[in-house]
């Protein structure tokens, strides 16, 4: 049980991770065209 809640801890962590970067990119493509 232990194993499997840390293998999805690990995966929300870098799916979150995915998120704010293409967040962050895509403001700074906004900004960048303004």
């Amino acid at each position: 049980m232990e194993t499997t809640l840390i293998i999805l801890m690990t995966f929300a962590i870098a799916l979150l991770a995915i998120v704010v970067r293409l967040l962050v990119l895509d403001m700074h493509y906004e900004y960048h065209e303004m």
